[in-house]
């Protein structure tokens, strides 16, 4: 399965941080899925997964995945 393969080359960059969560909120994937491809998205751009960043993508699904 794809890994930060699936971002698009603009998002691969820190400061798009909201346009990542957006992007992986349109997709139409299951929640456990996004929650592993932000967690490989921070990984790779150097920055902090947060809980706030996986509520973000995840909305009310974020406690039980």
């Amino acid at each position: 399965m794809a890994g930060v393969e699936i971002f698009p080359a603009a998002l691969l960059a820190k400061e798009r941080e909201e346009d990542v969560i957006i992007f992986l909120r349109t997709l139409p994937i299951p929640a456990r899925r996004k929650k592993e491809l932000i967690a490989q998205w921070a990984k790779y751009v150097g920055a902090a997964l947060t809980r706030d960043m996986v509520e973000k993508v995840l909305g009310p699904l974020a406690g039980r995945v």
